[in-house]
């Protein structure tokens, strides 16, 4: 991720979007995504808008929070999952309302 303080601006990538956030495969874990968001939350005071690399843009820092907490209803299972399959992958897809998490089946 950038972070532009003068403008108050975030680019982050994949890892904020309002679209599919990829978190299958083994170079990912949906168990530390939630933490690794918290830390990002923490320079939350010195931007207001996230551009992500897909979907909505600018994005409003808040989504943030919102992405925090689905993933943690993903993980606790309070979320159930749907089979799909992406680029030859079979994966579970989670609605969190603001996004949709793409994991490990």
């Amino acid at each position: 991720m950038v972070l532009d303080v003068t403008n108050r601006l975030l680019f982050s990538g994949d890892s904020i979007q309002d679209e599919r956030i990829f978190l299958f495969g083994p170079a990912r874990n949906i168990n530390v995504f939630p933490d690794s968001l918290r830390r990002l939350e923490t320079f939350s005071d010195r931007f207001d808008l996230i551009y992500p690399s897909h979907g909505t843009m600018p994005l409003k820092s808040g989504i943030i929070g919102k992405i925090i907490s689905g993933t943690e209803d993903v993980i606790s299972g309070k979320i159930p999952g749907h089979k799909a399959t992406v680029f030859g992958h079979d994966i579970l897809v989670y609605d969190i309302g603001v996004a949709r998490i793409l994991g490990n089946a």
